[in-house]
């Protein structure tokens, strides 16, 4: 995959290695088992895979049941917390570990090295604005094999049809955020905009709380 257009791009990575040992506790404690749900969704369109590549997968609570529904897949794991990944691999059965490519760097400098039939990206878009969605999902999607599946999932950031107390959620942790990783995004952008404009066709998708969080599953189309 070439990144050479990255070169002239600006890119602010951010830090979530302050969060790394609360993170599960603040999830739980702000949505309850709500954001695990979500993630695991559509868990079905993972079990044929044999490569995937996940983008930005926090303690490893998908990770970990991916590994468990699918027995024989290879994953690759780009976080650019090295805290993170210490909390993926503790809670990773040892005997699943050699199925598993930790990469502890951040999205503007992978670069793909094999094809992938599935990418799962869970709440993690959320951390970059629209131009950085625009530049880095193109590039990702090379590496994605024609007829593989890509599974998102994140909030849905407006007030038509949702709550204020959702819509106030979202803005108070982009506050928190902020100020404890660095990230400069202050919205969800609309992954399925750029996505459709990219080869992804949506198959499917559901809004696990209505107006506030969406999965979807997207299928590459020549």
């Amino acid at each position: 995959m070439d990144c050479s257009f990255f070169n002239n791009f600006i890119f602010m990575p951010v830090n979530f290695n302050l969060l790394a040992p609360i993170y599960d506790f603040g999830e739980k404690l702000f949505f309850g088992d709500l954001l695990a749900s979500s993630r695991n969704r559509f868990l079905n369109y993972s079990t044929n895979s044999s490569s995937v590549l996940i983008l930005g997968e926090g303690r490893g609570q998908f990770l970990n049941q991916l590994l468990r529904v699918n027995q024989s897949c290879k994953v690759t794991v780009v976080e650019s917390s090295s805290r993170m990944i210490e909390k993926q691999k503790d809670l990773i059965p040892k005997k699943h570990l050699n199925r598993v490519t930790f990469k502890c760097i951040s999205i503007d400098v992978f670069i793909a090295d094999q094809s992938y039939d599935l990418i799962c990206s869970h709440y993690f878009w959320d951390c970059f604005s629209y131009r950085e969605i625009s530049t880095f999902l193109p590039y990702l999607i090379e590496s994605l094999c024609n007829g593989g599946f890509w599974i998102n999932t994140d909030f849905i950031d407006n007030t038509k049809g949702g709550t204020k107390l959702n819509f106030l959620k979202i803005r108070f942790l982009y506050l928190f955020f902020s100020l404890t990783t660095g990230i400069l995004a202050r919205k969800v952008e609309p992954f399925y905009q750029v996505a459709s404009r990219n080869s992804l066709k949506l198959l499917d998708y559901e809004e696990i709380h209505p107006s506030f969080i969406r999965s979807e599953v997207f299928k590459k189309v020549a």
